[in-house]
């Protein structure tokens, strides 16, 4: 029976003023007037909409399976990128091993591809000139990584390499520059990050050496040997090469995972004409302007040369990497097995034509006004990119939110009665009372539920098996958001026909975000292209539905309304929502100490169900049953749990097959401490294990419990904890929540340090130059007394920079120190103090620590370190190198 026969049944009286005898009766004959009205099976609608859900998730999964078929070398023409060539490439550079900047097997990379320039060289067409240069780079520059809360630091470099390629036309002084690093991470073969950029490369100057087509402009091939020094090599480019000059724009290539689609997560800044080549040229283009404000944002801990090249070198550009299979990113487990077929040919013809489109473009040398503004831009499912300017987004923005407060204003003043006008008003402000607090319920479920999993002990059960996310956030917090309206439904909505309180429900929803839409709007931020899909589908579904003239009392419209309007909304959220979740998962692994890596997945997950649900959740005032459907959702929600809590479902970590083992990082250190006067007043070594992720040593504890017998506690004392940090991340692993092993005395040269000179160059400041050697790999911590600090230094721009402590003292300093080839003198390098009157002239003035990491090579592995890793479990992976740590006040 629908509404209007109901109305008639009592003479045209609003169903919502019908007043039985007593309260008792006013409930019953309420719920009974909805059960009466509402015309779908809460049950059925639910199966529905989950095979929705399945199906879009399934077009998602089959989309982002899909690559071109690698061509044949047999077929394809010489200008051809051909998968195969570059797969020897990447075959012949993995199996030098681990190539860290100045280890034998960094030579070996750049002796290798030194080599194949030189055959492609030679057989290069001679419409292009081919200018090959190798480049030995020394310098210092300041990291910022305040965003990721670890502060700032100085790096300083000498003898690192760049191998540099420039194809072009004779004469041009306009360059594009792609950029790969051909360097690794101790004891990772690095096939994704970033051999397969490099080989991918190689096969790309092939190919564009072949062409009989002459290039408008040059490209330089930039192989640069220590990206994985925090971005050194790169940075003595862009700031001394001679080339360096005629770059315009750049692509920078590398990798957070292995296999999959490449991502185009960064560009600019400003200069939309890059983002527009890209989606012009590339015939699989696969970005997000949502990509770039997430990892600008410092929510993402890592960075690429793109900076380098952005912020030293002035220049637009272009940041694509692989993010598939973060698992094995930065482990031994980086092997070409990894990447499948497919993934490399994909990336050489998207990059090939990328870069003939950006070499074509008259706007390289000429931006002219496309040199300013922004683009919105995103793929959806890699079917097609939609691209319009910021500034058109800004007032298409606005006109939607516009257009959302004028529909309600006028349909709250449609009623010439003041009375009505003002019931309808306080209906509007209930219902979005009512869908703030469904986000609130679907949140507050879903972080509640990842709290208690951490609590119990269960927490990062998704790792290895991401789907245990479905019962442990999705369905509780469904269950709980359809429970809030169910009983909204029996008291606040009690008599209201089911297709009224819906109607309501949408307007609520498109006013909602209408409001978060003006005020990423206001402050400029891009993905609010999500927020305007929000309101411009279900809107346009609803006002189409009034123009067709089926907004009749009807359920099932109102259900086929619901579902037009939100299928593309959830298409594109569930599509970029799974992107996120495949990035974020594996950095759970390695995000240190300090996060609750299930309140971030929980939040993650729940977000784009946060977004779409409540335009569905009218569906409970039409349909009967929903009880029955809570309890299906908790009945299957509460048996996921118990799997996770009572098998081995909800064990966090996998084998090497599966790739998401736990990284364990064993430093054999050994730490000597030193009085004013240099002698060693105290001496110290262990394997220090130091965790990635928020389950420390807890399980591998049960596993070895004979070794974790021995096991001390890490401590904190002296500057920067008195640790041998290889990069500054105090702030984000607590030096507290390490722990030794006993382990003899380490038998390395250690760091020599000298100080050479210590005078006064002004009344107040006293300056100290200092003669460093050691291995290819040092950091230098130092803390003044509090009554002096420092004014200048050698390192960087000059200025001092501060890194976060633990403690948050505010006056700690961090350097890294790295060499490719050995340097022929020692590193010298000063500090201006300045001095406190009160300070006696020749007081202590300094705390000191110099590590020297041995990171390849025959000191890197020790005994005891490979004793305690060959005893690791199989759901281990194990990264390790010898430091060596010595304190001094000076």
């Amino acid at each position: 029976m629908d509404t209007a026969s109901i109305r008639k049944r009592n003479h045209g009286e609003d169903p919502r003023k019908i007043q039985p005898s007593s309260n008792t009766q006013s409930s019953s004959a309420g719920i009974l007037l909805q059960e009466k009205t509402a015309n779908l099976d809460g049950r059925i609608v639910c199966l529905f909409l989950m095979l929705l859900y399945g199906a879009i998730w399934l077009l998602i999964h089959w989309r982002i399976s899909q690559f071109p078929t690698p061509l044949d070398p047999k077929d394809a023409k010489p200008s051809d990128f051909v998968e195969k060539r570059a797969r020897t490439h990447l075959d012949k550079l993995t199996q030098l091993g681990p190539r860290v900047a100045g280890s034998a097997s960094n030579f070996a990379a750049e002796k290798y591809i030194l080599g194949e320039i030189g055959k492609v060289k030679a057989a290069c067409n001679p419409t292009h000139t081919f200018e090959v240069d190798v480049q030995t780079v020394s310098g210092t520059f300041v990291m910022d990584f305040e965003a990721l809360g670890i502060g700032k630091y100085a790096s300083v470099y000498e003898n690192q390499k760049n191998i540099l390629v420039k194809l072009g036309p004779s004469g041009s002084n306009d360059s594009v520059l792609i950029n790969c690093h051909y360097d690794t991470v101790i004891d990772s073969p690095g096939a994704s990050d970033d051999a397969v950029s490099c080989c991918v490369m190689l096969e790309m100057l092939r190919a564009l050496s072949r062409d009989e087509k002459s290039l408008r402009h040059n490209i330089l091939f930039l192989f640069n040997g220590a990206e994985e020094n925090i971005l050194q090599a790169s940075h003595g480019f862009i700031t001394q090469h001679r080339w360096a000059s005629t770059v315009r724009a750049f692509v920078n290539l590398d990798s957070a995972g292995a296999g999959g689609w490449e991502l185009l997560f960064q560009t600019g800044p400003e200069h939309p004409w890059l983002i527009e080549t890209y989606i012009a040229s590339t015939p699989y283009p696969h970005t997000s302007v949502m990509g770039q404000e997430i990892f600008q944002s410092g929510l993402v801990p890592s960075d690429t040369d793109f900076r380098i090249f952005r912020d030293y070198g002035h220049i637009p550009g272009l940041d694509i990497a692989h993010i598939r299979n973060g698992y094995v990113y930065h482990t031994r487990n980086d092997l070409p097995e990894f990447v499948e077929p497919g993934c490399l040919q994909r990336a050489g013809e998207n990059l090939l034509a990328l870069l003939q489109g950006l070499v074509s473009s008259p706007l390289l040398t000429n931006p002219g006004d496309y040199r300013h503004g922004s683009l919105v831009f995103f793929d959806f499912i890699g079917m097609f990119v939609v691209a319009y300017p910021k500034r058109l987004a800004v007032v298409l923005n606005w006109i939607a939110i516009a257009a959302v407060f004028t529909a309600v204003v006028l349909k709250r003043l449609r009623n010439p009665q003041k009375a009505e006008r003002g019931q309808k008003l306080v209906h509007l402000v209930n219902a979005i009372g009512a869908v703030i607090v469904t986000w609130g319920v679907l949140l507050l479920t879903a972080v509640a539920m990842a709290l208690m999993m951490t609590w119990i002990g269960r927490d990062m059960s998704y790792f290895t098996y991401p789907f245990n996310i479905v019962w442990l956030f999705v369905l509780p917090s469904v269950a709980a958001a359809i429970s809030f309206h169910l009983l909204l439904k029996r008291v606040l909505y009690q008599g209201w026909s089911g297709q009224e309180v819906a109607a309501l429900i949408l307007e609520a929803n498109l006013v909602v975000w209408s409001v978060i839409l003006a005020v990423l709007t206001f402050n400029n931020i891009m993905s609010a292209y999500i927020p305007l899909m929000l309101i411009v589908f279900p809107g346009l579904s609803h006002v189409m539905a009034k123009l067709l003239k089926l907004g009749v009392p009807n359920d099932s419209m109102q259900l086929t309304q619901i579902v037009i309007g939100t299928a593309l909304p959830l298409a594109y959220i569930m599509y970029i929502g799974s992107t996120v979740l495949t990035f974020f998962i594996p950095i759970m692994g390695r995000v240190g100490t300090e996060e609750k890596p299930d309140v971030s997945i929980s939040l993650m997950t729940l977000l784009p169900i946060t977004a779409v649900l409540p335009f569905q959740l009218g569906l409970v005032y039409s349909s009967h049953h929903v009880g029955a459907v809570i309890k299906g959702l908790l009945a299957v929600a509460l048996l996921g749990v118990l799997a996770v809590i009572f098998t081995p479902l909800g064990f966090p970590f996998g084998t090497r097959e599966q790739s998401s083992q736990q990284r364990i990082n064993i430093v054999h250190a050994d730490r000597q401490f030193h009085s004013k006067s240099g002698e060693v007043i105290k001496r110290e070594s262990s394997l220090w294990l130091k965790p990635f992720d928020h389950k420390g040593y807890s399980q591998l504890e049960k596993e070895l419990p004979d070794v974790f017998a021995q096991a001390q506690p890490g401590t904190c004392e002296g500057t920067y904890c008195g640790r041998p940090y290889l990069y500054p991340m105090l702030s984000r692993l607590d030096a507290r929540k390490t722990i030794d092993l006993p382990a003899p005395f380490l038998n390395v040269p250690r760091v020599n340090v000298r100080l050479l000179n210590d005078t006064y160059i002004l009344p107040e400041v006293r300056r100290m130059v200092f003669e460093m050697t050691g291995p290819d790999h040092v950091t230098i911590f130092f803390t003044p007394t509090p009554k002096a600090h420092v004014v200048r230094w050698t390192f960087g721009h000059g200025e001092p920079v501060f890194v976060s402590t633990l403690d948050d003292v505010d006056d700690t300093h961090f350097i890294y120190y790295a060499y490719g080839e050995k340097p022929t003198k020692p590193f010298e390098f000063s500090i201006d103090f300045y001095m406190d009157p009160t300070l006696p002239r020749d007081s202590v003035v300094v705390d000191m620590g110099f590590s020297g990491h041995y990171m390849h090579g025959e000191h890197q592995w020790t005994e005891p370190m490979l004793r305690l890793h060959h005893r690791l479990p199989p759901w281990t992976v194990s990264l390790g190198w010898s430091a060596t740590y010595d304190a001094f006040q000076f």
